[in-house]
């Protein structure tokens, strides 16, 4: 095994978590539940309103000690798409989560807090050019979930740019 594929190795263990913290268990379950692999239908919106469907796959998997649920979105259908992961890291001294999503071949990065609510899951921040965005999960069961992103348009609304249904492949 060459040394580059030992780091690889190295990153990958160190990365990987079995499963949720134990001491916050309960507190994980809200991104916990979407560990697994999901089939995704996601649209997205071009600048002229149009809307364009692709085809893809959004993998969830526990690390960082537990303590972090990171994913890769890949749409391999759509031109110029590359996988883009999110980290989303529950912290306990503040009963919080923060999430970064990144886009390595736009350079896009999108920093986050997040909060359950009666309907499913809100995160909202910004982009680092200072654009506002939110993002929502809902209508969340076992086996799907919808999720919508939305871009500030002006100070007071928000608009649709992105959604994907998702639907579980494998068991978690």
């Amino acid at each position: 095994m060459d040394t580059t594929s030992q780091s690889a190795d190295t990153l990958a263990h160190a990365l990987h978590a079995q499963g949720p913290h134990p001491d916050y268990v309960e507190k994980l379950a809200v991104f916990g539940q979407f560990v697994g692999s999901w089939r995704v239908t996601n649209r997205l919106r071009a600048a002229d309103g149009s809307w364009t469907t692709y085809s893809g796959r959004w993998d969830f998997g526990w690390t960082l000690g537990g303590l972090a649920i990171q994913d890769v979105l890949d749409c391999p259908t759509a031109p110029n798409r590359y996988p883009g992961t999110t980290i989303r890291c529950y912290v306990p001294t503040t009963d919080s989560w923060n999430a970064v999503w990144l886009d390595p071949h736009s350079g896009l990065h999108v920093t986050l807090q997040a909060s359950s609510v009666d309907t499913g899951i809100v995160l909202e921040g910004s982009t680092q050019l200072g654009t506002s965005v939110r993002w929502i999960f809902s209508n969340i069961t076992d086996t799907s979930f919808h999720w919508q992103g939305y871009l500030a348009r002006n100070a007071t609304s928000f608009e649709l740019v992105q959604e994907m249904a998702a639907h579980r492949q494998h068991d978690r």
